[in-house]
């Protein structure tokens, strides 16, 4: 099973950042092994979500659940077949002065090893959470402008015992 954790400082608020995390159906404009986004179903702060990611020649589709308490937190989780574990959690936590702490916490294992290879090439690999928040990180730069006294790159790694 990949497991991931990346925390950061932003300059950003946590509205802000939230906001954009939010955005699932923005998803494809950003984040390139992002195909294709449906919002099945919308319940108050609950998503039903179906998605296509592609990555060295495999395309999969598989169903989402996002649950956003904002502007705190969004967790995401699937109990898609093909998944024996998909867990995402995001927490936007204010640091003072329009910067928020950002926390990103992953955990996926496929149960097809055709898939899991294809998702160990993109998500086992040591700095994947970083390229996630960084991707985030430059949409929101591109929404709300750049802002240099973020903390663009100190990865974090696996999250602490």
């Amino acid at each position: 099973m990949a497991s991931y954790f990346e925390s950061r400082r932003l300059a950003f608020t946590p509205r802000q950042l939230f906001d954009v995390v939010a955005d699932i159906e923005r998803y494809p404009e950003f984040l390139e092994w992002f195909v294709a986004v449906r919002i099945r179903r919308r319940d108050g702060n609950v998503l039903e979500v179906d998605q296509v990611v592609a990555f060295k020649g495999l395309r999969t589709q598989f169903a989402t659940r996002a649950v956003f308490d904002p502007p705190r937190g969004i967790d995401v989780t699937s109990r898609d077949p093909q998944f024996k574990r998909f867990h995402q959690h995001w927490t936007f936590v204010p640091a003072g002065a329009g910067h928020t702490i950002v926390e990103y916490s992953s955990a996926l294992e496929p149960r097809s090893r055709i898939v899991r290879h294809a998702m160990r090439l993109l998500f086992d690999q040591p700095h994947f959470a970083r390229v996630m928040v960084d991707a985030f990180l430059r949409r929101a730069e591109t929404l709300y402008g750049a802002r240099r006294d973020s903390d663009i790159a100190r990865p974090s790694g696996d999250r602490p015992s």
